[in-house]
């Protein structure tokens, strides 16, 4: 997974890749407290599957986190 990211090209910021199991939702907001994020970028997704699902995640991620969101529509 690491591989297919590349860094910001601005050193102010950072980011990091995590893998959890559980809830994806619930995973989220934990790591987000954890780590006192600033920013959570989620992308939508692509079917009607994955868009419900998602919707689902990211309503109860935007309900729960604390920080702000981003979300990103996936093409």
């Amino acid at each position: 997974m690491e591989k297919g990211l590349t860094g910001p090209e601005n050193p102010n910021v950072s980011f990091k890749a995590v893998m959890r199991e559980g809830d994806p939702a619930d995973e989220i907001v934990k790591v987000a407290e954890e780590e006192d994020v600033d920013v959570i970028v989620m992308g939508t997704g692509k079917s009607l599957v994955d868009k419900h699902l998602l919707g689902s995640v990211s309503e109860k991620v935007v309900h729960y986190a604390p920080c702000t969101i981003h979300l990103v529509r996936t093409v």
